[in-house]
């Protein structure tokens, strides 16, 4: 779908109109009067449905100039907001089959619409042959809108360049390519960056990110992109987990499990989604991108449990679980973000699927050592409708993953929580940095259509992220 403003309605396109179940806006009003009173009609007789979320599509024959309405059902007035608005449009954009224009006026924010309609209309392109023919939505408003359709189109394009790269094959989007996706951005950009290689890597002291490369034929990467939006002092770190496919190594993941782990990267791809929003916003604040890429596979070389690896800041681990290889390389990563000189860090990762057992696939888990930061990133989740729920990270904890009758760490302690151990192994490696981990096993994938998107990646936390980014 293409969006974009205009300031005069066009008779050959059809119309897409927000209706209140109980209030009529004025629009609402002067389209009833040229459908000869026949809306508030059907109203009375209760044969319209403007339940939210229901849209109903009229052919006019004629009785007005357009050739067809989509009348979107907003629900009750005063229980409408700026998420119904962007919820409302995404459901639009799955019912709009042809070029049409959208009455601002009766929907009220602009950069909501903009963003839901881009966000319900996406399709992963893929490999197929055919492919839908585009569509092209103009959103109606002699106001001067235009920046701010082009800010929620920017939010919209940013969440689904995460959505497409979680949704690539593995055997495309490997850490190679990946990489050089990242790179080429920061070169079109005039951005700092830097790749560190494998041999980089072990040089650094990188264990982590070593070990979980041990079984690929494809050398791990750790890449870092830097956006100086502001001359003040202060830079945010993202770090995205990067497991471009995840076969759990020799603790082997069930057929069924490891179906969907060529999204094991969607840490990365909405890192790398928020970053892209910053950068084309323009937004005055400091980011670093911390990005480290790599596969977990069986070979003869690969990593296995019981062995013991030196992290990055030289606390030994004992491998206790190969397929728990994403905190190994996050670990890593966090370490680099803190030694780059980042004053808050934030990682994105699709962790553990306790996580997703415990919070299912609409809610984002949260772990923090700062509630002040915390604080702002659960604000911006609120205005951007993506729901976030903090879990326990208690001091007492940390004993968990200091058991290890070989290694300073155990980095998957059996009989605990899983996804509260996975972040308690992770707050080794950040000391006293603020910071931030969000584990979006659950939420990085829609299990079912819903109204901003199709079944599979959903690029959830790009839009939050942008907003936390703008306010921290």
């Amino acid at each position: 779908m293409n969006v974009s403003s205009t300031k005069t309605l066009d008779s050959s396109r059809s119309l897409i109109i927000g209706m209140y179940s109980d209030k009529l806006q004025p629009f609402v009003k002067t389209m009833n009067r040229e459908f000869r009173g026949v809306l508030v009609d059907l109203l009375k007789k209760k044969q319209l449905n403007l339940a939210f979320g229901q849209v109903t599509p009229m052919y006019t024959f004629r009785t007005i100039k357009h050739p067809k309405v989509y009348l979107v059902g907003l629900g009750k007035f005063e229980e409408y907001t700026t998420d119904r608005c962007r919820q409302a449009a995404g459901r639009a954009a799955k019912y709009v089959k042809e070029d049409a224009d959208l009455v601002l006026a009766t929907f009220g924010d602009a950069e909501a619409v903009a963003e839901g309609l881009l966000l319900g209309a996406y399709v992963y392109k893929g490999y197929k042959h055919e492919r839908a023919s585009e569509v092209n939505v103009f959103i109606y408003d002699p106001e001067e809108t235009a920046s701010k359709i082009a800010r929620g189109k920017i939010l919209a394009d940013s969440t689904n360049l995460a959505r497409d790269l979680s949704n690539e094959p593995a055997n495309v989007l490997t850490a190679a390519s990946f990489s050089k996706l990242l790179t080429d951005f920061a070169a079109e950009n005039d951005l700092d960056h830097f790749v560190l290689e494998i041999d980089d890597i072990k040089k650094m002291g990188m264990g982590g990110l070593a070990a979980v490369n041990l079984g690929s034929s494809i050398p791990a990467r750790l890449v870092i992109l830097s956006y100086e939006g502001s001359g003040e002092e202060g830079w945010t770190a993202l770090v995205g987990k990067g497991v471009t496919f995840d076969s759990g190594g020799y603790n082997l993941k069930p057929s069924a499990s490891m179906k969907g782990m060529k999204g094991d990267m969607a840490g990365a791809a909405s890192c790398f989604g928020a970053f892209f929003a910053a950068v084309s916003l323009k937004i005055p604040k400091n980011i670093f991108l911390v990005i480290p890429l790599t596969d977990n596979l069986v070979s003869d070389k690969a990593i296995k449990t019981g062995d013991v690896i030196k992290m990055m800041n030289h606390k030994t681990v004992e491998v206790t679980n190969t397929d728990a290889e994403g905190r190994l390389i996050l670990g890593d990563a966090l370490v680099m973000a803190a030694k780059l000189g980042a004053s808050q860090l934030v990682d994105v990762a699709t962790l553990t699927g306790a996580m997703a057992a415990a919070l299912g696939s609409d809610i984002t888990g949260a772990f923090t050592n700062d509630q002040d930061l915390f604080q702002l990133l659960q604000e911006a989740a609120a205005r951007r409708g993506e729901r976030l729920w903090q879990m326990p990270l208690y001091p007492d904890y940390a004993k968990w993953v200091k058991q290890s009758q070989v290694a300073d760490l155990d980095h998957a302690p059996e009989g605990k929580p899983g996804a509260i151990a996975a972040a308690v192994f992770l707050a080794e490696f950040v000391g006293q940095t603020p910071w931030i981990h969000l584990d979006i096993a659950g939420s990085a994938t829609a299990k079912e259509p819903y109204d901003l998107g199709p079944k599979g990646a959903t690029g959830v936390m790009v839009r939050t992220l942008l907003e936390f980014l703008e306010k921290v």
